[in-house]
């Protein structure tokens, strides 16, 4: 069998407490995956407080079957990932719909297509204490979360999710 960093990342992860997200659906090929901690997997799986774990669940699956992703490093654009200004390596991955009640699922990666998320909650709890208070909730609760498998760094989108994403920074003519 070879190894590469993806699969040797994959296996340091099944060796913590983290749950790997499947989305609703069977996914034939496997591009990307979702790890989240068990208290996120406990609020995605009961139906109280009210969250889109539908929406949430649908896009798990899009994104492990690799399709095209928005992407950036800007607050005010509406991508499926943003990386947080100011932060060290903390992204946010955008569960848009519906409208009201909007999630997000704050984490990093530690590898190319490999997204840990360790902290979900609504758009509207993020914004009454801000983004970065729930950002330094992942920083401080990285190494203990993920056994100290240090969080993937690079200054280029495609490090981390392939050629399949649209970077929303950039302007297409």
């Amino acid at each position: 069998m070879t190894f590469n960093a993806t699969s040797l990342s994959i296996e340091r992860l099944k060796r913590t407490t983290l749950v790997e997200r499947f989305g609703l659906r069977a996914t034939p090929n496997v591009v990307r995956r979702v790890f989240v901690t068990e208290e996120v997997r406990a609020f995605l799986d009961t139906k109280e407080p009210y969250f889109p774990r539908t929406t949430a669940e649908l896009t798990f699956g899009r994104f492990r079957s690799g399709h095209m992703v928005t992407v950036s490093g800007a607050m005010d654009k509406r991508a499926d990932f943003k990386r947080m200004v100011d932060t060290d390596e903390v992204w946010i991955m955008a569960f848009r719909k519906p409208k009201l009640g909007q999630g997000r699922l704050l984490g990093r990666f530690v590898d190319r297509n490999i997204f840990v998320g360790t902290v979900i909650a609504s758009r509207e709890e993020i914004a009454k204490v801000s983004y970065a208070a729930v950002a330094a909730r992942v920083i401080d609760t990285w190494d203990e979360v993920t056994g100290g498998i240090p969080p993937m760094r690079s200054n280029n989108f495609e490090d981390y999710f392939g050629p399949q994403h649209i970077d929303l920074d950039n302007d297409y003519d």
